[in-house]
């Protein structure tokens, strides 16, 4: 997801991840991490193809993918927050229960990758509570059962934050938008939407049909303003060559071929009980059954790169969805936003060990290297 333009412009930045010693007993109670948390954090941007997109940005150069790395360990010591004073609070996700003053995030070590808990985490991963605008429960977090990990906050959290540092509002994206931005509820001390979602990726994924928005604040004034997404270059999943693509294609017509060059003989043909022909009808029956399952793989996997077309940038890394789903069921996903949404649902998550894993093996199929699995 985009980080909001709003933070470009804010003055204080500040720093984050380790949790202060002091958390109020009222708050949530933290999930327990695994020691696996730490082995596979640094391969989310192989989960979701950064490593891929490095490549064929640079075609393969060296020379370009060497110059990345710096910029790598440079977006790892990026700001996680920022603030113009008396005014906004800018950041990717939201709060955490944790975040009670901007001391709180200055007094924290930022140059270290997020946890699937903690307050870098929040500061990335949390998101306002789906019915942010009626909720009246009194809570003020909650876990956030579609990102898998941190928190979703209520109004009463963002007020609370709002009116304890002097802020009129949060800033931040992390969440696509229909029109590019969202205004939630305000803050009833100043009448101001206490949540600003700004998000400017226009057609998200290629499939989202968003508009695409940043904020522009500039002498006391706040100006918004909505783009339209612009044609690219058009690339195969993965970045495959077409003739990697088509390999599923090739292949399971070639296994149709094969399949009907063995119905030369019926299975009552081969049962016959010829004993000159036993051993030869016995690897011909091994034959078929085995040229059968393939057939079927290559089928199953030509499916999956069709229904992946329609996808585009939806696509799971993992394959789930376009594996599970009918061309008409995601046909019919794509006529709406929310039906994208949807669709893209289980994207949202931050991928654990388990999937990242799968992200692998699917890929691995789609070039048809492990077919079998």
């Amino acid at each position: 997801t985009t980080a909001a333009t709003a933070t470009a412009t804010a003055g204080a930045a500040a720093a984050a991840t380790a949790p202060p010693a002091a958390i109020a007993a009222n708050q949530p109670q933290r999930r327990q991490t695994t020691a696996s948390t730490q082995t596979h954090r640094r391969h989310h941007h192989h989960h979701y193809n950064y490593s891929q997109q490095q490549q064929h940005s640079s075609n393969n150069n060296p020379e370009w993918l060497a110059a990345d790395l710096p910029a790598n360990a440079v977006a790892g010591a990026l700001s996680c927050s920022s603030s113009i004073p008396f005014q906004f609070f800018c950041v990717h996700g939201g709060l955490s229960p944790e975040v009670f003053t901007l001391d709180n995030i200055r007094a924290l070590d930022r140059f270290v990758e997020p946890d699937e808990s903690g307050t870098l985490c929040d500061l990335l991963w949390s998101d306002p509570h789906e019915d942010f605008d009626q909720e009246r429960s009194g809570a003020s977090f909650l876990h956030n059962e579609t990102r898998g990990c941190s928190y979703v906050y209520t109004h009463k959290a963002v007020c609370d934050f709002l009116d304890k540092n002097n802020f009129l509002s949060v800033i931040r994206a992390h969440e696509a938008q229909d029109v590019g931005y969202r205004m939630y509820k305000p803050n009833p001390r100043t009448g101001f939407p206490s949540v600003i979602t700004i998000f400017s990726a226009p057609n998200y994924l290629d499939v989202y049909g968003n508009k695409g928005a940043v904020m522009i604040y500039e002498d006391n004034s706040m100006n918004i303003k909505k783009f339209s997404h612009s044609p690219h270059p058009y690339w195969l999943p993965n970045f495959m060559d077409v003739f990697t693509w088509s390999l599923p294609f090739i292949a399971e017509k070639t296994t149709d071929m094969l399949a009907s060059v063995m119905e030369v003989c019926d299975d009552d043909e081969l049962a016959a009980g010829d004993a000159e022909l036993d051993e030869l009808a016995e690897k011909m029956q091994q034959a078929r059954k085995t040229i059968q399952n393939r057939r079927e793989s290559y089928k199953q996997q030509r499916q999956t790169s069709q229904a992946s077309l329609l996808l585009q940038g939806l696509v799971s890394p993992t394959g789930d969805m376009a594996m599970s789903m009918s061309q008409e069921q995601i046909e019919e996903n794509l006529k709406s936003f929310d039906g994208v949404k949807a669709l893209d649902k289980a994207n949202e998550a931050l991928p654990s060990e388990r999937r990242v894993l799968q992200a692998q093996m699917f890929r691995r199929r789609q070039t048809l290297e492990d077919i079998e699995l």
